[in-house]
C-alpha cells in the first residue's frame, strides 16, 4: 500500500510531522492525530451500556461535578484538531486555527502569471493616476507651459488609445467588476440585468458581453460556478460551461480543474471567464486549485494568495475555514497521486453541539409565540441523507444539545465530501423559517473514527455564536453490509488499494480523476457545456472523418451550425496541440483494442474490420462511461483517415499532412 511517512505534508503542511496528542487511557492515534475511538457505538437512544466506556478525560471545568449524559458524552472528545483539518502540519494542539491567508501577496510571481499593461483593464487607474499628476502641475504656479503640456500628453495617453472607443463603453471599463488573476484566467462579478455595480460585484450581462467580445473577441468560454444559470446565455453566444460549486467537493473541484485546462490548452489565445456569485469565494477556491492542477504554483494555498492579492486587495475576510481545508485536500490528492489517508467510508452516530445558544432558553426572546427548535441535516456526495427539524432523537440540557443520529434508522454512512448544518426551525404564528447556526464540510478520505471536536474557526458559525460553542462528531468505520451504507464500492472516484481491507478492498481513491488524459478533458468540458451537441450533425462529422469527442465540441463552440463547425474545425481545431494529442490517444487506444480483439479471438491473419462508431460520450461517474470517452471514435479513425474527405481539404486550406 501506498505509505505516507510524513502526516504533516499528507495534510497540506509542510515536511514536519504532525504534532502528537497527549496520551491516555484507552485511546489511539489516528491519521488526525486527535481522535478517540468509541468503543462499540449503540443505535439506541436513551442511556445505553456504551456510554461509561467512552474514554474519560479530564472534563472542562464547566463539566466538571456534572452527571449531564451530555457532559459524559463530551469528555471524551480531544478538543485539539483545528488547523490539522485544512493541512497545519505544524500547528499546535491548544484549537488554534492557522492563520488565513494574506492579502498581501509577497511571493515570487511565476511567469504565466505576469500582468502586461493591458488598458482594458488599467485604463480606469491609468486615467485616474495621470489625472492627478495634472491636477498637481496645475495647481503650482512656477510650473512651465512645456512641462505642463508633457503631463497633460501623458494623461491624454490612455484617451488616445481608446479613441476609437465610445464614451459610454470607457463608461463601462471604470464600471464593471473584473479582474485578472493570470493574463488567461479571469475572476469577475455574477452577470445581472441592472447596471454594474463594484461594490455589490455585480456585472451588468451587456456591458460585460461587449467588454468580452471587443477585448478577447471568440476566444473565450464563461465558467459559471453558481447554483443555477440565472442570465440570458445568448447575450454570451451560449458559450458557457456550468459546474455547480453550492455543495464543495474534491471530485468538482478536479473537474473545473480539467475542464478549465482543456481549453486553455486548445490555444494559447483562449481565456477563462470564472464567476459565481460575487467572483470570490468559490472562485477563488476553483482559480487556485486550477493554478496548482496546471502545474503554474505548486500548492493551491499559494495560488488563492495570488488570488487574493488580485481579485480583492486588502480583503480576506471571505476565506472561510471551507476554503482552506479544501485547498489544503485539493493539494495532498495530487501530490499522492489520489490517494488518500482513510479511504474507507465511515457511519456518523452522534453530534454534540456545546453552548449552543438557544434564544428562548437564554431570555433573547421573551414572545413565547415564537419556538426555536434544533434541526439537522447531513449531505454526502451531494445527497441528503439525514434531515431531522422535529425535535426526535435530540436530547437538551443546559451544557448543550445531543443528536442521536443513530437512533431511528441506524447510524448514516458517510463517504467522500460531507456537509453538516445545526439550524433552528423558527416556528411562529403564521410562519415558520429555518436559521442558520453552523455549518461544517470535511472529506472522510482525511478524517478517522472516533470522536472529534471542532472547535468555531474550524467552521462556518453565525454571528450570534460564543466562542464557547463547539461540536463533537462521533464516527466510526461504515459496514460493508449496512443496507443504508453509502461504501466505498459505490462511490463514483473508487479505485482499487492494495492492501486497503481484508484482501485488499476498493476505497475512496482520486486516482482515476488525475488522468492527464486529453481526451478525458476535453470529454469533461463538452458534458459541462449549455450547448448540447446535435446528434445527427455530429454523425455527418463522424463520417468526414472528425473523432467524436472534437466533433461535438466544434458543434458546441458554433451553436450546432454545421458548416460554422467545419469551419471552425479546420481553421482553429487541427491546428491545436490538443488536436494532434487526441489523434494519437484515440489512434492509440484503437489499435489496442483491435489487438485485444484479435488475441481474444484467436484469430490468424483473417482479420475484422474495426468498428465503425464507438458509445457515447460518457463522464466520470462510472467505471465504463469514463473509458468510452476515450476509445470514442477511436477504432474509426484508423480506418477512415486515409479515405477521408476533409484531411485531402487540409492539404490544400491548411497545409497540414493527413
Amino acid at each position: 500500500m501506498f505509505k505516507f511517512p510524513m502526516l504533516g505534508s499528507l495534510f497540506g503542511g509542510g515536511g514536519s510531522p504532525a504534532p502528537t496528542p497527549p496520551p491516555a487511557s484507552s485511546s489511539s492515534t489516528s491519521h488526525l492525530g486527535t481522535a478517540t475511538p468509541p468503543p462499540a457505538l449503540s443505535d439506541a437512544g436513551g442511556a445505553s451500556e456504551d456510554d461509561d466506556a467512552f474514554p474519560q478525560s479530564t472534563p472542562p471545568p464547566a463539566l466538571r461535578r456534572s452527571s449531564s449524559r451530555i457532559a459524559m458524552l463530551a469528555s471524551a472528545a480531544r478538543p485539539a484538531i483545528s488547523g490539522l483539518l485544512w493541512g497545519g502540519g505544524g500547528g499546535s494542539t491548544s484549537g488554534t486555527a492557522s492563520p488565513p491567508p494574506q492579502a498581501d501577496y509577497h511571493g515570487p510571481v511565476p511567469r504565466e502569471c505576469v500582468l502586461d499593461n493591458d488598458l482594458f483593464y488599467t485604463y480606469p487607474s491609468y486615467l485616474r493616476d495621470h489625472q492627478a499628476k495634472i491636477d498637481s502641475s496645475v495647481s503650482r504656479g512656477g510650473i512651465g507651459l512645456g512641462k505642463r503640456a508633457v503631463g497633460v500628453a501623458e494623461a491624454m495617453a490612455a484617451q488616445n488609445a481608446m479613441a476609437g472607443q465610445s464614451a459610454d463603453f470607457l463608461r463601462i471599463l471604470t464600471e464593471l467588476d473584473i479582474a485578472r488573476i493570470t493574463p488567461r484566467v479571469i475572476a469577475c462579478g455574477l452577470p445581472w440585468r441592472n447596471r454594474s455595480e463594484r461594490a455589490s460585484q455585480r456585472n451588468n450581462m451587456h456591458d460585460l458581453a461587449r467588454f468580452l467580445d471587443l477585448r478577447y473577441k471568440s476566444r473565450y468560454l464563461v465558467f459559471n460556478l453558481a447554483e443555477a444559470i440565472n442570465y440570458d446565455v445568448s447575450v454570451f453566444h451560449q458559450q458557457i460551461v456550468h459546474f455547480d460549486l453550492s455543495q464543495v467537493s474534491i471530485k468538482a473541484l478536479l473537474d473545473v480543474a480539467r475542464a478549465v485546462a482543456s481549453w486553455l490548452a486548445m490555444d494559447s489565445r483562449n481565456v477563462a471567464i470564472v464567476h459565481c456569485h460575487n467572483g470570490k469565494a468559490r472562485t477563488g477556491l476553483a482559480v487556485a486549485c486550477v493554478l496548482e492542477y496546471l502545474g503554474i504554483f505548486p500548492s493551491a494555498a499559494d495560488a488563492l494568495d495570488l488570488f487574493l492579492h488580485r481579485r480583492s486587495p486588502g480583503d480576506s475576510a471571505w476565506v472561510t475555514a471551507t476554503h482552506r481545508r479544501y485547498v489544503a485536500y485539493f493539494h495532498d490528492v495530487l501530490a499522492h497521486g489520489g490517494a488518500v489517508a482513510q479511504p474507507r467510508a465511515l457511519a456518523l452516530h452522534r453530534i454534540i453541539v456545546h453552548a449552543l445558544p438557544i434564544p428562548g432558553r437564554t431570555g433573547e426572546n421573551s414572545d413565547n409565540s415564537v419556538t426555536y427548535t434544533p434541526g439537522l441535516e447531513v449531505h454526502t456526495q451531494g445527497k441528503l441523507v439525514y434531515y431531522k427539524d422535529d425535535g426526535q432523537d435530540l436530547e437538551m440540557d443546559e451544557y448543550g444539545v445531543l443528536f442521536n443520529v443513530a437512533a431511528t434508522d441506524g447510524a448514516v454512512p458517510l463517504n467522500s465530501d460531507v456537509t453538516i448544518r445545526v439550524f433552528f426551525r423558527v416556528q411562529s404564528r403564521d410562519a415558520c423559517r429555518s436559521q442558520t447556526v453552523l455549518h461544517f464540510a470535511f472529506n472522510t478520505g482525511f478524517m478517522d473514527p472516533g470522536v472529534h471536536r471542532i472547535h468555531p474557526e474550524d467552521m462556518e458559525v453565525a454571528s450570534s455564536v460564543t466562542n464557547d460553542l463547539a461540536m463533537d462528531l462521533v464516527l466510526a468505520y461504515a459496514p460493508a453490509a449496512s443496507p443504508r451504507c453509502v461504501h466505498a464500492e459505490l462511490s463514483p472516484t473508487s479505485a482499487v488499494l492494495p492492501g486497503v481491507g481484508p484482501g485488499g478492498s476498493t476505497g475512496l481513491s482520486y486516482a482515476k480523476l488525475l488522468d492527464r488524459s486529453p481526451t478525458r478533458w476535453l470529454a469533461k468540458l463538452s458534458q459541462a457545456h449549455f450547448v448540447r451537441p446535435h446528434e445527427p450533425h455530429a454523425a455527418v462529422l463522424e463520417r468526414q472523418g472528425f473523432t467524436r469527442v472534437l466533433a461535438r465540441f466544434a458543434l458546441q463552440r458554433a451553436n450546432n451550425d454545421l458548416h460554422t463547425a467545419t469551419e471552425l474545425f479546420l481553421r482553429d481545431l487541427v491546428k491545436s496541440p490538443v488536436y494532434a494529442d487526441i489523434s494519437a490517444e484515440l489512434k492509440r487506444l484503437g489499435q489496442a483494442k483491435f489487438d485485444a480483439i484479435k488475441r481474444k479471438k484467436g484469430l490468424g491473419r483473417k482479420s475484422p474490420s474495426p468498428p465503425l462508431r464507438a458509445p457515447s460520450i460518457g463522464s466520470d461517474e462510472g467505471t465504463a462511461n469514463d473509458d468510452d470517452a476515450t476509445s470514442v471514435a477511436s477504432s474509426m479513425y484508423a480506418s477512415s483517415a486515409a479515405a477521408s474527405p476533409i484531411l485531402r481539404v487540409l492539404k490544400f486550406r491548411c497545409g497540414v499532412a493527413p
